[in-house]
This record gives structure tokens, C-alpha cells and sequence, in this order.
């Protein structure tokens, strides 16, 4: 007869060298727990969207250029790709659309990368200080001084700031 001491270390024996779920190898095709999900598509659900210009622009200025950054807000890693099918600005005075980046495609350069969790995606669209119209033309005449304001949309996300043009 086996005493209590024996049967004790014949149970830890067999569960020390048994091999665990754990080490089980997964059928194909199955993820494991560890397996990366998919990083998220960064949109207006998971981005917020923020764009700085100068509060006082010059009107006989080449161009200003705005600083642009979406704010990965959720939990998880989230993928953006800019391009001219996602993304827009607007500039406006009052209701009067002043430049598009729908008149022209060329004008929102595509770019894409990884957005951590609580990370910026930053970067910078040029403005010419020109009305723009379809094909990408750009008026010759000079805007007056007075309010402005740049609209931007990335993927549902929104933002608008003000500046002025100055003298």
C-alpha cells in the first residue's frame, strides 16, 4: 500500500512532466491569444483631428503652410492613409469658398503610417494664398486683408481654426 507521502509526489511528478494546453501546438489557421489583431482604421470613431495656422498671415505672402495632426484616441494601434479620397480643406470667408483641395488632387499629398494609442500623425498642407477653381487653377489676384478660416475633414474627423490675412 502507497503511503499518502508517495501518492503526493507521484501526482506532482505526472503533472510537472505532462505538458500543458498551453504548449499544445494550434490547428492551422486557429489565433493564438497572442496573435496581433489587425491594427484599426484611423477615421472620425478614433482620430481627432487639429490643425494650427498663424493667427496673422501676411495677404502679399507666397504661401502659409498650416501643421496638421490626427490623435490616435482609442485603445489600439490604428492605421492612417491620407489622399486626396479621404481627406479635404476648405478655405472660406464668411460663406464665400475661397480654395479647395477638391479642385485639385495634387494638392494633399499621400502619406500613411502607424498611429500608437494616445500618438500623433503629423504633417503640413501648403496654401497659396490664391482662390482656386477646377483643374487645378489658381487666380492671380491678390485676397484682401480680412477673416479666413481652414476647414479640414480626414475620414469623418473634422476640425476648423481661423487666422486673418494682413496687410
Amino acid at each position: 500500500m502507497l503511503t499518502p507521502v508517495i501518492v503526493v509526489a507521484v501526482i506532482i511528478m505526472v503533472w510537472a512532466f505532462a505538458s500543458s494546453p498551453a504548449d499544445a501546438e494550434l490547428p492551422v489557421g486557429v489565433p493564438s491569444e497572442n496573435t496581433p489583431a489587425e491594427p484599426l482604421v484611423c477615421n472620425g470613431a478614433n482620430i481627432d483631428l487639429d490643425v494650427v495656422a498663424f493667427q496673422k498671415v501676411k495677404a502679399s505672402a507666397a504661401k502659409t503652410t498650416f501643421s496638421v495632426s490626427a490623435t490616435n484616441t482609442s485603445t489600439q494601434l490604428c492605421q492612417l492613409d491620407l489622399s486626396a479620397t479621404n481627406t479635404s480643406a476648405t478655405i472660406v470667408s464668411g460663406k464665400d469658398q475661397i480654395w479647395s483641395t477638391a479642385d485639385c488632387a495634387d494638392w494633399i499629398s499621400p502619406k500613411s503610417g502607424s498611429v500608437d494609442p494616445s500618438g500623433k500623425f503629423e504633417w503640413t498642407l501648403d496654401w497659396t494664398l490664391r482662390r482656386s477653381s477646377a483643374s487645378c487653377k489658381l487666380a492671380t489676384a491678390q485676397l484682401k486683408p480680412g477673416t479666413y478660416q481652414i476647414q479640414l475633414n480626414l475620414s469623418g474627423a473634422t476640425t476648423t481654426k481661423s487666422f486673418q490675412l494682413v496687410k
